[in-house]
């Protein structure tokens, strides 16, 4: 009888073929492990971004943000009158209580017989600093302020390059600009 060859399984290092099911879950468990590892990649990027996003937002609130106090300060002795009304030199206190410096562009106030503006020099003023800013004060004899304060409005440069304006009641009635332009008014034979 003639031989055959005879295959010796045992010989080689035979790995058995895998069943078609076991390799399913194998692609299946690694696309799962992906998945996990793609969402986990997006949870920690979305997680950095948003708290980007939150320090930005931050850090232009607080490059806005304006903290003043306005106080009238002292007129100058020299003014004048002229057709009932006392015009006179006087200064007013700027003070910054905000965290970043800001650039004072323009100081005003106006109501009925009253005109208090700037002199058209910008300052800028640090956190925790005070600044005396020159400005001219027109009052009319007799003087119609009382009691109520008067709006001065501020317009400033903040941080951000930004000009705003806003109000700040100012007590004139009380002022040394108010006693002044009354001492004018009086020497000028007007009533007060």
């Amino acid at each position: 009888m003639p031989e055959h060859d005879v295959i010796d399984l045992d010989e080689h290092k035979h790995v058995p073929a895998e069943s078609g099911a076991t390799s399913t879950r194998r692609a299946v468990k690694k696309a799962q492990l992906r998945l996990i590892a793609a969402f986990l990649v997006g949870l920690l990027l979305g997680g950095v971004s948003v708290n980007e996003l939150r320090d930005r937002r931050e850090q232009r609130e607080r490059a806005a943000s304006v903290a003043l106090v306005v106080i009238p300060g002292a007129a100058r002795t020299d003014g004048v009158v002229t057709e009932g009304v006392a015009e006179l030199d006087g200064s007013v206190e700027v003070s910054n209580f905000g965290p970043l410096p800001v650039t004072i562009r323009a100081v005003q106030a106006q109501t009925s017989g009253v005109l208090i503006q700037d002199t058209g020099q910008s300052q800028s003023l640090r956190p925790g600093s005070t600044r005396w800013l020159d400005v001219k004060l027109r009052l009319q004899c007799p003087s119609e302020v009382r009691d109520e304060p008067l709006s001065m409005r501020i317009s400033v440069e903040t941080a951000d390059r930004k000009v705003r304006e806003f109000g700040y009641p100012v007590d004139l009635y009380r002022s040394g600009w108010h006693t002044q332009a009354g001492i004018l008014c009086l020497e000028a034979g007007l009533d007060w």
